[in-house]
């Protein structure tokens, strides 16, 4: 029989900061606290949701152009 393999459990996310994927840790005493090992920053939940919330306008915006008659 051969050994199980170990997996990885979490998130591929982004540092809304700096861009890199796979850094962001979640500060488990404060669940909405966010740092990131590669650009040594800090955020929030609330940091998390702006950006979110800024590109869910936009995207509305594009879903609502019409579409192009060939």
């Amino acid at each position: 029989m051969s050994p199980a393999t170990a997996t990885t459990k979490g998130f591929a996310v982004k540092c809304i900061l700096c861009g890199e994927e796979g850094n962001v840790h979640v500060d488990l005493h404060d669940v909405a606290s966010f740092h990131c090992n590669e650009c040594d920053g800090d955020f929030t939940l609330d940091d998390v949701k702006a950006v979110l919330s800024r590109w869910q306008t936009c995207i509305a915006w594009l879903e609502s152009a019409p579409a192009l008659e060939e």
